[in-house]
């Protein structure tokens, strides 16, 4: 096989495991918040902060949920 092959497949399939090691899911709200402070009290996930429109809770599994205003 030549060499150059091998690492372009390489980094693919690294591009390919980082991308799907980092499922993500969107939560529209009207008050992003109110609706972080629920979820980290009912998980006990840690919020972390984008901007004052958009946080992600950083659970324990492979999903990470982001919460943002619509449009947002």
């Amino acid at each position: 096989m030549n060499p150059s092959n091998q690492m372009t497949r390489t980094a693919e399939a690294t591009h390919h495991k980082t991308l799907m090691a980092k499922p993500a899911i969107r939560i529209i709200t009207g008050d992003v918040a109110r609706l972080v402070e629920f979820y980290a009290r009912a998980t006990g996930a840690q919020a972390t902060w984008a901007n004052e429109d958009f946080a992600e809770l950083k659970t324990a599994g492979a999903i990470r949920p982001g919460l943002c205003p619509p449009g947002g």
